[in-house]
């Protein structure tokens, strides 16, 4: 099972790296690229680049931003289920909608925004609340 990509200008790209770092700081963390790089320990522009697929994250830094965010390294890399729990949960994405599995996603982030917030973002005080989903 692939990635279900994103769509910009009505054509589908695959989900990279970069993209997903983009979608955990964005929806999970809410914060600046400057305070995820706090937390991973390097530049803003290290994580802009990052972000946008420019350079490659080392797996010493994508290990930390996984534990920070109580997702998997695995995921980061090919955003596959790595258990056979989820391979289940793959396929049950394969056939929902894009809003449902954003929706998915918001839950599992906030799932684990508390341990992280509490773990790694000590001191940090202009965090926000998790993600409202509704539920």
């Amino acid at each position: 099972m692939g990635d279900r990509g994103l769509q910009h200008n009505g054509i589908d790209e695959p989900m990279t790296v970069g993209k997903r770092i983009k979608l955990v700081r964005t929806e999970m963390l809410k914060v600046e690229q400057a305070a995820l790089g706090k937390i991973v320990g390097v530049s803003a522009m290290s994580v802009s680049k990052w972000e946008r697929d420019a350079t490659d994250v080392n797996e010493q830094h994508l290990r930390v931003l996984a534990d920070a965010t109580g997702l998997t390294y695995e995921w980061f890399v090919s955003g596959k289920p790595v258990s056979d729990n989820n391979r289940d949960v793959g396929l049950l994405l394969e056939m929902v909608s894009d809003d449902v599995i954003l929706a998915l996603f918001k839950v599992l982030l906030n799932t684990y925004f508390e341990e992280a917030k509490g773990r790694y973002f000590d001191g940090f005080t202009d965090l926000p609340p998790p993600v409202d989903n509704g539920a």
